[in-house]
């Protein structure tokens, strides 16, 4: 993560025009962890969720809300819909053969998104 943010960092400070209004969401499990790892986003506006999916998801939500001006779903519907998809996992991995404890990112997303497409409306 350091590598990453650094460079979206630097690209919104140094790059072209457009980059300097890139928005970023820091997040990070323990207030002021980062400052073992990373000190020079000191300044930064780094939220924290405490391994908690509920704080995780408000402060995702609220972030998305805020900077895209969008339509977002309050927190409860999120955290709802994620508890709803959480539980269905074990059983859409089966039936795809897929192992749930070794999913790559591409499939857990394959899975969402069919999960979404098909289940979302019922949650």
């Amino acid at each position: 993560m350091p590598f990453e943010l650094g460079l979206d960092v630097g690209c919104r400070k140094f790059g072209r025009r457009q980059f300097g209004q890139k928005r970023i969401l820091i997040l990070d499990s323990k207030r002021y962890r980062y400052q073992a790892f990373i000190s020079d986003i000191s300044g930064q506006d780094i939220h924290t969720h405490n391994n908690i999916p509920d704080n995780l998801i408000r402060r995702v939500r609220d972030w998305l809300r805020v900077n895209s001006r969008s339509l977002v779903p309050g927190q409860r519907h999120i955290a709802r819909s994620f508890r709803a998809f959480t539980r269905s996992l074990p059983e859409n991995c089966r039936q795809n053969g897929l192992d749930r404890n070794n999913l790559l990112f591409v499939d857990y997303a394959w899975l969402a998104r069919i999960w979404f497409e098909t289940e979302s409306d019922a949650v």
